[in-house]
């Protein structure tokens, strides 16, 4: 996103662990649905999708082992999306992750509008654009 032009705004609240159904840790708390702060804005990538939520920034990256990605992004009402292993890279990523757990943990897109994860595909995939059909029309 970087190399696209993306400015980096900050990094949002993660769980212990980055491994939970809620956006909780002992440090910074508890992130809550910007809707209605007595609901859970949903884990790893609560911070995301509750910042999403909040129209507190136009783009959002997101890790998704277990649904990282998608359950923020639904309890926020906002849309996010876990890839195929290997179309974006998980490099850079924390904590990092080796062997098997490599290729089932995904770095991928939350927005607020579904057309923009359209957009940030062709970004974050960069060169494995190719290995997706975005462009190809499909027949419902």
């Amino acid at each position: 996103m970087k190399e696209a032009g993306a400015i980096n705004l900050g990094m949002t609240n993660v769980p212990e662990l980055c491994m939970w159904w809620e956006t909780y840790n002992t440090i910074y708390g508890r992130t809550n649905c910007a809707y209605d702060v007595n609901r859970t804005t949903g884990g790893s990538s609560g911070g995301e999708g509750s910042l999403q939520s909040a129209c507190g920034t136009p783009l959002s990256v997101g890790s998704d082992i277990g649904g990282s990605i998608r359950l923020p992004s639904f309890f926020n009402g906002v849309f996010g999306h876990k890839p195929t292993s290997d179309v974006i890279s998980n490099e850079g990523t924390e904590p990092s992750l080796l062997g098997i757990y490599d290729s089932l943990c995904v770095t991928g897109p939350i927005c607020k509008y579904v057309d923009d994860l359209y957009l940030m595909y062709k970004v974050l995939a960069g060169k494995n654009l190719r290995l997706l059909s975005l462009d190809k029309k499909v027949r419902f």
